[in-house]
């Protein structure tokens, strides 16, 4: 009997449950999401002291844009097309204006910005962990979770999901730049797209894409060789036009 196992064991192919997988996560993730639900939770106490609009204009009309949407699958303002693009935040909202109760879809619209803003500290951690260590880089996600923009979390506006997206962008950009691959240049195109969806101002994340790829083409090696060649003329001569690149772009 001992050395062929129990009945039990040779009906599970001999494996006993402390044998088998176990998911462990490590300190700093568990870590993380205890930030997040700490800033979560701070963000939807603030909610629920937030009773009324506050930039009533913008709120306005998020909330014309979304109820339009719920109710036609199309945004407008007044009945007419919006002047700009319609922001992620309208979307993601549409959905809770098919509650018929104004008040309650109202709170949950507030509950939803201040989760969504309380995500920041996933992309915050990523694009700190780039450079220092764990411990640092939990401090960096607490104090993008906990920064003054967390006052936007209660708000109908395009800040709570732009502040996110624009983060994760950044960490995707920053992650490609180190580590440059096809993937992660897709990734961190999709990641601007989404910011500038978001926001439109958010449409200046391509051109920091741009910058990244033209430090990721200097630090090539094609690049390397190329510029073992150059004279003290032609380290002038790209100055000058790096130099007027900038004062055109500005």
């Amino acid at each position: 009997a001992t050395r062929g196992g129990s009945a039990t064991d040779r009906g599970s192919g001999g494996v006993t449950p402390a044998d088998g997988p176990r998911l462990r996560l490590a300190p700093p993730v568990i870590a993380l999401f205890l930030i997040f639900a700490a800033t979560a939770g701070l963000a939807l106490w603030q909610a629920s002291n937030h009773l009324t609009p506050t930039i009533f204009s913008d709120e306005a009309e998020m909330t014309q844009m979304s109820r339009s949407i719920a109710a036609t699958g199309h945004p407008t303002l007044r009945g007419l097309p919006p002047p700009g693009q319609t922001p992620l935040a309208a979307y993601l909202g549409a959905p809770l204006w098919w509650i018929d109760d104004v008040p309650t879809a109202y709170g949950l619209l507030k509950a939803l910005g201040a989760i969504l803003m309380a995500t920041v500290v996933f992309p915050a951690y990523g694009l700190a962990r780039l450079a220092v260590r764990p411990g640092l880089a939990l401090f960096a996600a607490a104090g993008a979770g906990i920064s003054p923009a967390l006052a936007y979390a209660p708000i109908l506006v395009k800040e709570p999901t732009a502040y996110p997206a624009s983060t994760l962008a950044l960490y995707l950009v920053a992650r490609w730049a180190a580590k440059p691959t096809a993937r992660g240049l897709l990734l961190a195109a999709a990641g601007c797209g989404l910011g500038a969806v978001a926001k439109e101002q958010l449409v200046v994340l391509f051109p920091i894409l741009g910058l990244s790829a033209l430090a990721v083409i200097w630090r090539g090696n094609r690049m390397f060789a190329f510029r073992r060649t150059w004279t003290t003329g032609d380290w002038i001569g790209a100055a000058t036009l790096t130099v007027g690149a900038v004062l055109l772009a500005g």
